[in-house]
C-alpha cells in the first residue's frame, strides 16, 4: 500500500481576503498550510482566527449549555476516537489543527458547566489564556506566557461565584 503523500502549500497575503479564504479551505482538506503576511501582527491575528476555526458537531454539542449532559460529552469523545482509529477525522469534518488538543478542551469547559451546575455553592469557572507563545505553537501566539497566566489568575481571583468563560 502507497503512502499518503503530504501537501504543504504556502499562501501570501494570507491575513486577509482570498488568501485567508485559501488557507482555510486548504488547511480543512488536511494541507499542511504556511501562512504569509506583509504585516506580522496581522499575520499572528490571522494564525489566532485560524486556531479558532472550526466546523464540527462537537462544537455544536458541547457548547449548549442549557442540555449538556456528561452522557453527551462522552458520545463526542467517542465519536472522536472511533473516527481517529479509522482516519475520518477529515472525512468528519473535526478540526486539523490540534483535533484532540481541542476536543478536549471543548469537553472539559463543557464538563466544567455541569459541575458548576451541579454544585452552585462552589466557585467553579474555566478559562482560557488566549494564543500564548509557547512550545506547543512554536511561539507562534501573540501573547507572552506573563499575559496568559493574567486571564487565569484573574478567574480564580474573583470575589463572586459565576460561571464565565474568558479569553
Amino acid at each position: 500500500m502507497a503512502e499518503a503523500v503530504k501537501r504543504y502549500a504556502v499562501v501570501t497575503g494570507a491575513n486577509k481576503g482570498i488568501g485567508f479564504g485559501t488557507v482555510k479551505q486548504l488547511a480543512s482538506k488536511g494541507v499542511v498550510v504556511v501562512l504569509t503576511a506583509r504585516d506580522e501582527k496581522r499575520g499572528l491575528e490571522a494564525l489566532d482566527e485560524m486556531f479558532n476555526y472550526e466546523q464540527s458537531m462537537a462544537k455544536e454539542v458541547l457548547s449548549d449549555a442549557e442540555s449538556i449532559t456528561e452522557e453527551r460529552i462522552e458520545a463526542v469523545l467517542s465519536e472522536f476516537l472511533e473516527d481517529y482509529k479509522h482516519d475520518l477525522l477529515e472525512t468528519k469534518g473535526w478540526s486539523h489543527i490540534f483535533p484532540a488538543y481541542k476536543v478536549s478542551k471543548a469537553a472539559l469547559n463543557a464538563y466544567t458547566r455541569i459541575l458548576a451546575k451541579k454544585y452552585p455553592n462552589f466557585c467553579i469557572n474555566c478559562g482560557s489564556p488566549g494564543l500564548v507563545k509557547t512550545d506547543m505553537n512554536f511561539n507562534l501566539g501573540v501573547l507572552t506566557i506573563d499575559e496568559g497566566a493574567e486571564s487565569i489568575v484573574s478567574i480564580s481571583q474573583c470575589d463572586y461565584c459565576n460561571l464565565r468563560f474568558q479569553r
